[in-house]
């Protein structure tokens, strides 16, 4: 038994030491201030009087936290609320790399005082949560009529794996604003 318990503290060492640099195991992250996670569609008409519609796709950007290792997300899926349960889901393939976060930049001051800057790893992508049935959908202009006059919102979906293997997923919500002709 003592041979077991002692092998055990060996293996539990080896581990522990073995994380090194890194000491957010599995990895960690945060969605940064820089986020702009917000997507705008805007229908308006034309010098010629003819609808237009600009479309307007929130940015994510990812931070890693001090001592995280990296995460490489894979795949997207992105539901919708506020619409009917027949509207169109998306999983889509993506490859949002987020580097470790343990490096740090050594600058010398000019008093020869070394300043020592955590470099984060970041990954930013544009979320393209504002497809031709979401622009359909709130389309003020629709002959057919069937449009909604209320925002709605995507619930997007990352997955995928950080540097040691093991599964990350992480999931926000992201409102989609209709801005109509005289709004």
């Amino acid at each position: 038994m003592r041979r077991i318990a002692v092998s055990l503290a060996i293996a539990l060492t080896g581990l522990l030491s073995a994380c090194g640099q890194y000491t957010n195991f599995p990895a960690r992250i945060h969605i940064s201030g820089e986020s702009n996670l917000v997507g705008e569609v805007t229908y308006a008409f034309d010098s010629a009087n003819k609808p237009a519609v600009t479309v307007k796709n929130p940015k994510l950007t990812l931070v890693g936290e001090a001592g995280s290792i990296g995460i490489t997300f894979d795949k997207m899926n992105i539901t919708y609320t506020g619409v009917p349960d027949t509207f169109p889901k998306l999983n889509l393939t993506t490859g949002l790399r987020v580097d470790s976060s343990h490096n740090f930049e050594r600058t010398v001051a000019g008093d020869k005082t070394i300043v020592a800057k955590l470099v984060q790893g970041k990954g930013v992508m544009d979320l393209p949560v504002v497809t031709p049935e979401v622009i359909k959908i709130g389309n003020p202009f629709n002959n057919a009529g069937g449009f909604i006059s209320t925002p709605i919102s995507a619930i997007v979906t990352l997955s995928g794996v950080d540097d040691a293997l093991w599964p990350v997923e992480i999931q926000f919500g992201v409102p989609i604003n209709f801005i109509r002709p005289g709004n």
